[in-house]
């Protein structure tokens, strides 16, 4: 049987990549060898102006600088970990997207926010074009982000999705998404990177000192990111503030850090995170491999939109006082009493539950 994964691999974002890889080596495990990533990118003037950047209101010149200085070798970073990591088929544009999907017998789509309503337009992601694809079709995990449907599109997602075999999503959010297209309650799962274990690509530290380390992608904290790490040093006195900068799709100045990596591939980053004494990020992977690592951190939001992909965490960990939307939460979290929190035994019944979902939706397949 051979598999196809649609989703975000091709971006600039550790995040999306990791989950990609994270599914296909989590089917491989479950006996599923012949799986491939199919390699479309539905958007491709976005995709080389920079993959999926966030959009910050004010784009300064020194953002470009830096996007001029270190993009490419980001670029490759990321290009160098999907030619390695990723068994993916040839690039290919959308128009040959109908003939390439009927080489597969499956096809699953997610994680990540690919359901999201600029995606809603071109229908690749729910399995939408002509002519249909006629194996088995399955959503793992995708996320729209918030639940906004194009009215525009309404009936054609509402045919694409009651065409699923297999029904799941990632968080409440996208659950009410496909309640209000189908009338079809969907099943949240967990998100790829759950079901993976990533420690066997722990290598070594990349700083010597102890570290705080800052991974951010969207708008600031209320009141700024420097005086939220001013806040933190005050716990952390004696460690370094590391930052990681994705040069090429979301250049930004961190100039309150001590040292900024702008060109980590997607292994580095993750020993970045491992090794660190503390992590504050905005990121929902950020988030989830702090846990993983049992790592202490801040998760914060700024943007509405963006507390949404946290709400689910915070019903599955109970990590209320770690998400915070502006320095009063920040400083709450940090007159607590720390204490080590192991994530293990959450992650371990999540890990096998979302591979219970995977193996049943194939294993009449094999």
């Amino acid at each position: 049987m051979k598999i196809g994964i649609l989703t975000y691999h091709y971006g600039y974002n550790f995040g999306g990549v990791l989950q990609c890889f994270a599914l296909q080596q989590t089917l491989k495990e479950l006996g599923f060898s012949n799986v491939q990533v199919v390699n479309c990118i539905p958007n491709r003037v976005k995709f080389y102006l920079g993959g999926l950047p966030r959009k910050r209101r004010i784009r300064t010149v020194f953002d470009w600088w830096l996007r001029l200085r270190y993009g490419r070798k980001c670029r490759k970073s990321f290009n160098s970990f999907r030619k390695n990591y990723l068994n993916m088929t040839a690039e290919i544009e959308c128009k040959f997207l109908p003939a390439l999907a009927n080489s597969f017998d499956v096809l699953i789509v997610g994680s990540d926010q690919i359901w999201n309503y600029r995606e809603q337009a071109n229908g690749m992601f729910f399995l939408d074009w002509k002519p249909s694809f006629k194996g088995v079709k399955i959503a793992y995990a995708p996320c729209c982000g918030k639940n906004l449907v194009n009215e525009k599109y309404r009936a054609s997602l509402n045919k694409a999705l009651i065409d699923f075999h297999v029904l799941t999503v990632r968080n409440k959010e996208t659950q009410l998404f496909v309640k209000n297209l189908t009338g079809i309650m969907p099943s949240i799962v967990p998100d790829p990177t759950f079901l993976y274990d990533f420690r066997k690509y722990i290598k070594k530290r990349m700083i010597k000192d102890k570290y705080i380390f800052v991974y951010t992608l969207g708008e600031e904290i209320n009141g700024g990111n420097k005086k939220a790490i001013e806040q933190i040093k005050k716990k952390y006195p004696n460690c370094k503030v590391v930052a990681s900068v994705i040069a090429y799709s979301n250049p930004q100045k961190v100039n309150w850090a001590d040292f900024v990596f702008y060109d980590l591939n997607p292994i580095e980053w993750l020993n970045m995170i491992y090794f660190a004494d503390f992590v504050f990020t905005d990121s929902f992977h950020g988030t989830i491999f702090s846990m993983k690592f049992n790592i202490p951190f801040i998760v914060y939001y700024s943007e509405e939109q963006r507390k949404y992909r946290f709400d689910e965490l915070i019903k599955q960990f109970g990590i209320n006082s770690n998400v915070v939307s502006s320095m009063k939460g920040v400083k709450e979290y940090l007159a607590q009493p720390f204490f080590e929190v192991n994530f293990d035994k959450k992650f371990n019944e999540f890990s096998k539950y979302g591979k219970n979902i995977l193996r049943e939706s194939l294993s009449n397949l094999k």
